[in-house]
């Protein structure tokens, strides 16, 4: 019987042979794989052009926000001065009252002691 093993001895290397078994990447597999490197490219540019569109508008966003604020904050101050001008005129309407009434006091003794005219002693 013969074995499949061949015969001990010095082993012969055919370059050929492997240039023959191993197959040269088809242009359809390049092409392929092309195709996937620029579609990673775009979906990655992409991402970035969607992610900067998103930080401008949230830098917009906060940047009206801040006007916003800023405003309510100068009305805030507005309306602060003006309740306070109104209470000083408050004050100083009720202090005008007192002085008033003080005077009427001090006037009405001197107009019940006259009489009225035309009317008998």
């Amino acid at each position: 019987m013969q074995s499949a093993t061949p015969a001990p001895g010095p082993i012969k290397h055919d370059s050929r042979r492997d240039e023959e078994d191993t197959p040269a990447p088809s242009n359809k597999s390049i092409n392929s794989s092309a195709l996937m490197i620029v579609a990673a490219m775009l979906l990655v540019w992409s991402v970035g052009f969607v992610e900067g569109i998103l930080v401008h508008m949230l830098i917009k966003q906060e940047a009206d926000d801040q006007r916003k604020i800023d405003v309510l904050e100068n009305t805030a101050a507005q309306d602060k001065k003006r309740i306070a001008d109104l209470e000083k005129t408050m004050e100083q309407a009720a202090q005008t009252m007192k002085d008033m009434a003080r005077a009427a006091a001090q006037n009405a003794p001197a107009a019940n002691t006259e009489k009225p005219a035309g009317t008998s002693p």
